[in-house]
């Protein structure tokens, strides 16, 4: 008879938690703000307002009629430029790989979008272990 996981689920958030993401936001963040407010903005502006998922922060920085195009270019950018910036911390794709053989269910809990969610997951090659997922756009 198999033994039963010590815990049935196991959540994780993904930035700073699973991968070091924030250079990559950043990154993204200028691609799609700089062309439209004209200067680079700060990771301390952009800190100042995490919270929210990625594209409503988008849009809260731009015109009503700028937003699509804004969170398009964001998303685009977040996408081609991941493998440059991000990497798992170290252990991650062992630990969650422990957690699933153990027989527990993997979740990822994120304040970002879905979208970008995926992207980071997938190119981390960690979204085969996880079973759940919740962005910040979910909810």
């Amino acid at each position: 008879m198999g033994r039963q996981p010590r815990y049935a689920a196991l959540l994780f958030d993904l930035d700073g938690t699973l991968g070091d993401t924030l250079e990559l936001i950043y990154h993204a963040f200028n691609e799609a703000l700089g062309p439209i407010l004209g200067r680079d903005v700060s990771g301390d502006e952009i800190r100042a307002r995490f919270g929210p998922p990625d594209g409503q922060i988008l849009r809260e920085w731009v015109a009503p009629d700028q937003g699509d195009d804004a969170v398009a270019t964001y998303i685009a950018a977040y996408e081609a430029r991941h493998a440059d910036f991000v990497q798992p911390f170290a252990g991650i794709r062992e630990l969650l790989e422990t957690c699933v053989h153990s027989g527990a269910r993997v979740a990822v809990i994120t304040g970002k979008s879905r979208v970008t969610a995926i992207v980071t997951l997938e190119q981390l090659g960690l979204m085969p272990m996880v079973e759940v997922l919740y962005g910040g756009d979910d909810v």
